[in-house]
Order: structure tokens, then sequence, then C-alpha cells
């Protein structure tokens, strides 16, 4: 994978950080290119790829700073549009790196209000569980 790395397109480099997260392999050199080549396309990305971009370095406990910014900062102009599940996912894996970015936070919590009659109730634990981990406080929503 890491030679083919720049033939994958952005769907497919986050569902392949997704499934290694999901069986726990943390390879740092696959990583890092995985990282930069994310970082390059992440305009491409929709909701599902940062949200699980996001959720995967969090469960690899892999701390990318410059690429955490550049998902903050694309799920701030598309979270409007998220499903409730990358809401949460997304405030989860932010809280877990301890990266704190008050902006993407508050959009999050604008999207989350509008989609609260449909987050399950695991969402609502994660989403209360990361907003008092990054000491976030947002009244409307909590």
């Amino acid at each position: 994978a890491l030679l083919r790395i720049r033939e994958l397109n952005q769907q497919t480099l986050s569902n392949t950080v997704w499934a290694f997260a999901g069986i726990a392999f943390s390879d740092g050199a696959l990583l890092e290119a995985i990282s930069a080549e994310s970082l390059a396309r992440i305009r491409e990305c929709n909701a599902q790829s940062l949200a699980n971009t996001a959720w995967s370095c969090a469960k690899l406990a892999f701390f990318n700073k410059p690429l955490l910014q550049a998902i903050a900062a694309a799920a701030i102009t598309k979270c409007p549009d998220f499903p409730s599940q990358e809401i949460t996912n997304t405030s989860w894996a932010f809280a877990k790196l301890q990266f704190e970015d008050p902006h993407m936070m508050e959009a999050l919590s604008a999207a989350a209000i509008r989609r609260i009659e449909v987050v399950d109730a695991q969402g609502l634990a994660n989403l209360a569980w990361s907003y008092a981990t990054m000491q976030y406080q947002n009244g409307p929503l909590m």
C-alpha cells in the first residue's frame, strides 16, 4: 500500500486508515504517508472521510497536527451537512487526541443541535464525553 499510496483516492485513503484502526494496526511510515496524501486532498473529503480519518487517528493515538488542523478547517465548512454519526465521531476523535479547535467545536455543536432528534444514545454520550474532556461549554447543546 505504501508504494502505491499516491494512486489511492481520498475515500480509499480514509477507508484504509479506518480499517487499520479497526484492527489496531499502527505503522508509522504508512500513517505518515496516508496523512500526507490526505492533507493534499483534504478538499476532496466528504463528511464520512473527514470523520473516519479523525476517528482513526484517535483510535491509533496518531497525532498529526497539520492533518488535524486541515480536518478541523474542512469540518467547519462541511459539518452543517454532516450526518449525526460524523458529528459525534469527529468530536470524540478530537477530544481523544486532546486537540482543541473552538471554531470546529462550535460548528459541530450547531450541527448537533440541528440533528439532535436523530442522535442515538451512544452519540449523545460521546458528545457529552467529548465536550467534558475538552472542557468546552456550549449552553444550547449541553
